[in-house]
């Protein structure tokens, strides 16, 4: 589910070469802003056919990491 994730978030975000590792800061490492997030969160949520946006999962997701906790979180719960 990283890759899934990384790639989206490479479509959303010019990451300037930079990987995306668990450990990965949306904010200091990639110069993510809330609209970039916003987007990331949509296309999560079509992805994987979750709701995320009632609780801001990638709003309050500090790394790539904590967001891959909580959309495997989702995607378990929706099962």
């Amino acid at each position: 589910m990283l890759d899934e994730i990384s790639t989206i978030i490479l479509k959303t975000i010019d990451t300037k070469g930079r990987a995306i590792r668990p450990e990965t800061r949306f904010a200091d490492d990639l110069g993510a802003d809330y609209l970039d997030l916003a987007e990331i969160e949509m296309a999560l949520e079509d992805k994987y056919r979750i709701d995320i946006l009632t609780d801001r999962t990638v709003m309050y997701s500090k790394t790539v990491g904590d967001l891959l906790k909580a959309v495997e979180a989702r995607v378990k719960n929706k099962k």
